[in-house]
């Protein structure tokens, strides 16, 4: 995306933040063939003002579909860095070890989908609305991981304080939140108002609850990329020799 487009971005998003969004997810073993080989679901955040980069870990292999009884899913913020090195290290191939010794190796994240996000307040909190811009040439990955061509989900920050005493927490309760975002916190179980401002500190966890109402921001105009524009190899610099690529490109499962 070049700048001129960037700006116009910019000016059509109405957000306490906009930003671009990346979506990428672990195979169980070495290769994934469809959604039961799927082990875990990734989102990058990048804020368009900003320099730094977030990493949200899903605690399920893909997000929930409109109309869905159960439509609650949670993350952890796994890293926060103004470099996309961290980032791409923790979507990295991982070694499992069992008493010290390496016995199995994950596979190194795969990028499915990316696109452009928007937080925006509401009546009951904030809204993260985001479009997917590419996909490859079938969306057959992002529709089987509930990812779809755009989505609308209430996002709220698990209160790390909650049912503790406040003024003496316990010295083990993470994420350590600085006192001027203690205020922010009250006494609620899952806090919805200054979201943007929580997601910045490593291991909050984060509620997401799908919208039942599908729509997006008349405001939120995505531009339709192709690979040679795609942000996530000039933003992420993402390598195609060290992260497999094709469901990104393709649109096929890797």
């Amino acid at each position: 995306m070049g700048r001129d487009e960037r700006e116009a971005v910019r000016e059509n998003f109405l957000g306490v933040e906009d930003g671009h969004i990346y979506f990428f997810y672990r195979p169980v073993k070495a290769s994934a063939n469809d959604l039961r080989d799927v082990e875990q679901l990734y989102i990058v955040m990048h804020p368009l003002v900003s320099k730094h980069y977030r990493l949200l870990s899903l605690e399920t292999a893909k997000l929930p579909e409109p109309q869905t009884p159960f439509n609650l899913v949670t993350a952890t913020v796994n890293k926060v860095d103004h470099k996309y090195q961290p980032i791409l290290h923790e979507l990295d191939e991982k070694t499992v070890t069992v008493d010290g010794i390496a016995t199995m190796g994950k596979g190194a994240a795969r990028p499915c989908g990316e696109g452009v996000y928007s937080l925006i307040p509401g009546e009951n909190g904030m809204h993260l609305f985001y479009v997917v811009e590419y996909s490859g040439n079938d969306h057959q990955i992002v529709t089987q991981l509930g990812i779809g061509d755009d989505g609308e989900f209430l996002i709220g920050v698990y209160n790390p304080y909650y049912g503790t005493d406040i003024e003496d927490p316990d010295p083990d309760v993470r994420p350590r939140f600085p006192e001027s975002l203690k205020s922010a916190l009250g006494n609620e179980r899952i806090v919805f108002k200054d979201v943007h401002l929580l997601l910045d500190y490593e291991e909050a966890r984060v509620g997401l609850f799908r919208e039942a109402r599908e729509s997006k921001p008349e405001e939120i105009r995505p531009i339709k990329e192709k690979m040679s524009t795609a942000d996530i190899f000039s933003d992420l610099r993402l390598s195609r020799e060290q992260y497999p690529v094709e469901p990104l490109i393709k649109g096929k499962w890797r």
